[in-house]
């Protein structure tokens, strides 16, 4: 099965370089990575061009210009720029194990959306973290006992969420997720109302679910490490969190992948 990874970016120019080391660990090269890139003004280029010339897989940098946190409308343009079938979403913070894409192709289910986990690295951690520390997989040594539970309790929880077909559950990080890209042009991908930090992965798991995509957890088999850093200085919670807690969701946002207004409250084109 081939991937297309998206990784998204913005001004983490040193993350980077460790994140497109590390995924040169995946035991199949027969991925592409997109980095979608928020308008870094960083080294950000210069980092994806330097592994673009010798890395074992395609690396394709889809950028646009910085007008304040839109991640929502790069990952739309670099969904439209992948290749594969399957799409994995990931961050530049967030360092892969070397079993990842292997995790997600055996786990892969027709009109499922695949949830996966996250481990969070110390500040220590990540202070000592190299390109060379990332290509030998010193960052998976992380794994304690402990957060193996951790993971395995979050992956209990979401089985019984999705059992339940719980609103708004189970969590979806937006750092280790897959789905088809079929899927995606269903509902018009991310809706690009949500500007600022927050909310738009849930977004998108609701709205996937109205059109029969159910989410499947694989928490505690399918496992990325998180950098630690401060947090983004343009979060926007509350206006976020009401946007995504509107009493009804439509499947299909008006601000999407594709962007031809007008459509009705339900999706449906007027």
């Amino acid at each position: 099965m081939r991937f297309s990874v998206l990784v998204n970016t913005y001004n983490r120019a040193r993350f980077l370089d460790l994140v497109l080391t590390a995924w040169r660990r995946q035991a199949s090269p027969d991925f592409e990575i997109v980095v979608a890139d928020d308008g870094s003004d960083d080294d950000t280029a210069e980092v994806v061009r330097r592994h673009g010339q010798d890395a074992p897989f395609p690396i394709v940098h889809v950028a646009h210009r910085r007008r304040g946190h839109r991640r929502a409308a790069i990952l739309n343009r670099a969904i439209a720029a992948s290749q594969a079938g399957v799409l994995l979403f990931t961050d530049a913070d967030c360092l892969p194990a070397a079993d990842l894409l292997a995790r997600h192709a055996e786990a892969f289910r027709e009109g499922r959306m695949l949830l996966g986990g996250r481990v969070r690295l110390s500040e220590e951690e990540t202070a000592r973290m190299t390109a060379e520390a990332a290509a030998q997989g010193e960052y998976e040594r992380c794994l304690s006992p402990a957060w193996r539970r951790r993971l395995d309790s979050e992956h209990r929880r979401n089985r019984v969420q999705i059992a339940l077909r719980r609103r708004r559950r189970p969590h979806n990080l937006g750092v280790n997720f897959s789905v088809e890209k079929w899927a995606l042009y269903a509902v018009n991908g991310y809706d690009e109302n949500f500007e600022g930090w927050g909310n738009a992965d849930g977004d998108l798991r609701e709205r996937l679910k109205r059109v029969g995509v159910r989410p499947l957890s694989i928490w505690n088999r399918a496992v990325v490490f998180h950098l630690e850093h401060p947090p983004d200085p343009t979060r926007a919670e509350k206006r976020n969190a009401a946007y995504a807690r509107r009493a009804e969701i439509p499947f299909w946002c008006r601000r999407g992948l594709v962007q031809v207004p007008p459509y009705d409250d339900s999706g449906v084109p007027a």
